[in-house]
């Protein structure tokens, strides 16, 4: 089947708790939910070296009547964190690595993810947590903020995956290419019964990366526009992107492809986390 790749055109409207907001960018009508927590860094805080646990608020809870997918995204961005940083994302108590993320150290940090699930009906606890390998004592600004948003997506929408840990890599390094070459493994196949909105986006995390790598999403053996990501090499990083579009009904395929000037290790640690996620969204 071959892929259509449009923007939803339009102003749409989804409910915030009653009040609706615009949601242009997933075309989404119907019976929607928008979650946000949203704050500024308005306070000095302090997080200790080797330590962990939910970052300055970052938590919500969000009760479904029914069986549903959700979509959900956190961001970052403070002063002052001269550490390395991890961020990883907990449902109802246990970790959903899709959404981790990892910044080197620095004076700035602008730390994001993206996740997606099928949840049953009933209340569940969302939330961010971190992990730092150094003292961090942050210097408010009226730049910094932090944020955590949710969308319950319609019924009858659905979520795939592919994710991969250090110890399921074929192999331990990647080539230097001018060619784009295939990330190991990491790939996804999708049918569709119908045609419709979807969402999929990678998340590629390297430690003790010296490597300037650059990745991107291909569906179907086409690029998807706007999915590139860079690393200059410069220690953890994580590398990321986003399409949304349509696409029609049948198979599709998706993998994510690399270029490196020089030879690397894909894997460090057991932290690292490799994977795709196809939300199909239904209308």
């Amino acid at each position: 089947a071959s892929s259509q790749y449009q923007t939803p055109s339009g102003v749409q409207a989804c409910k915030q708790d009653g009040s609706e907001v615009a949601a242009q960018w997933l075309g989404l009508t119907g019976d929607v939910k928008v979650h946000r927590n949203i704050s500024k860094e308005s306070s000095t805080y302090q997080l200790t070296a080797g330590s962990s646990g939910t970052f300055e608020n970052m938590s919500m809870s969000v009760t479904l009547s029914e069986n549903r997918s959700i979509l959900g995204f956190y961001s970052i961005s403070h002063n002052g964190a001269r550490a390395t940083m991890k961020m990883s994302v907990y449902v109802d108590g246990t970790e959903d690595a899709t959404g981790r993320s990892i910044a080197s150290a620095a004076d700035y940090h602008g730390i994001f993810g993206l996740f997606a699930q099928d949840l049953p009906s009933g209340n569940h606890a969302l939330k961010v947590n971190y992990s730092v390998d150094q003292n961090v004592q942050s210097n408010p600004s009226n730049w910094a903020g932090f944020g955590m948003t949710v969308v319950e997506l319609p019924p009858r929408s659905s979520v795939s995956k592919t994710e991969l840990r250090s110890s399921d890599f074929p192999q331990s390094k990647f080539s230097a290419t001018t060619d784009w070459l295939a990330v190991p493994s990491l790939s996804l196949s999708k049918t569709l019964t119908v045609g419709g909105q979807c969402v999929i986006f990678y998340s590629v995390n390297l430690e003790d990366n010296k490597s300037s790598i650059k990745t991107r999403l291909t569906i179907d053996g086409k690029e998807a526009p706007g999915s590139r990501s860079q690393s200059l090499g410069r220690g953890q990083t994580t590398l990321s992107g986003t399409w949304m579009g349509l696409l029609a009904a049948g198979d599709h395929s998706v993998e994510v492809d690399y270029q490196s000037h020089t030879e690397g290790q894909w894997t460090q640690s057991d932290w690292q986390n490799f994977s795709i996620t196809f939300v199909a969204i239904a209308e």
